[in-house]
């Protein structure tokens, strides 16, 4: 007897198809909050490329001052003039790093090149204080900073640009260097 009431039970069962409303709204409701976050992070991951290519800059820049500390040879001498990073807004996709060889406080062109650095992801060199172009010279042993062949300038800024957001570099007369 028991055997036949379920069999009973089984067949008068209703199935049921498709979705309710409910779990419609539910599903649509999921996807929408998917794809705001991922185009939130989208919009924040130009500023993070923004922030990463700034922190790169300023790590070179500090590795050319450990040159002029540890007076690095180039071409067999160390050079007169120190150790440089050179921006220029005319070329905004790069900056290089020299060796000052003749001591005239700036960069002259390829003689005095040690590399050529680019900047990348979209990043490009927007301003420059306190003039463009500019050389930034750590000159052995202490090393003392030199911003376009002069010790008094107090700083160079260096601002950065993707898109609409922007990030800053400073390196002041004591050779100290942080990003705003």
């Amino acid at each position: 007897m028991l055997v036949y009431i379920k069999l009973i039970s089984m067949n008068t069962k209703k199935e049921k198809t498709g979705f309710t409303l409910v779990e419609l709204l539910v599903v649509i409701a999921v996807i929408l909050t998917i794809t705001g976050a991922v185009v939130i992070n989208y919009r924040r991951g130009g500023r993070i490329d923004l922030q990463r290519t700034v922190v790169d800059i300023s790590q070179k820049v500090r590795e050319v001052e450990e040159m002029a500390l540890a007076s690095e040879e180039v071409n067999g001498s160390v050079p007169s003039g120190g150790y440089g990073v050179y921006f220029n807004s005319s070329d905004p996709d790069t900056y290089i790093i020299f060796a000052d060889e003749d001591g005239d406080g700036s960069y002259d062109g390829a003689g005095e090149r040690v590399r050529e650095e680019k900047i990348g992801s979209n990043v490009e060199i927007f301003n420059i204080i306190p003039s463009d172009p500019v050389s930034i010279i750590f000159v052995p042993p202490e090393p003392k900073v030199k911003i376009d062949n002069d010790y008094s300038n107090r700083f160079a800024e260096i601002t950065f640009k993707r898109g609409n957001e922007m990030e800053s570099i400073y390196i002041n007369k004591i050779g100290l260097i942080s990003i705003n």
